[in-house]
């Protein structure tokens, strides 16, 4: 049985650091699924973070004060 999304949605709301350290893992799923489509749901300082990796085909800011 073959797993192939299209779509793919990771939210990472952490401090900046956290969004850095989960760039291998962002790595991996691309890797793992080149075809799909990666959404990154991330804080406002990690929007470059995640821009500047070209792991993701569309960045997300949140403004994680308005979400508490």
């Amino acid at each position: 049985m073959s797993f192939d999304p299209r779509n793919i949605l990771v939210i990472d709301f952490g401090q900046l650091g956290d969004v850095v350290m989960s760039l291998a893992a962002l790595r991996a799923v691309r890797e793992r699924f080149p075809d799909a489509r990666i959404t990154v749901a991330v804080g406002k300082p990690g929007v470059p973070v995640i821009e500047l990796s070209g792991y993701a085909n569309t960045t997300i800011s949140v403004d994680r004060v308005a979400l508490r």
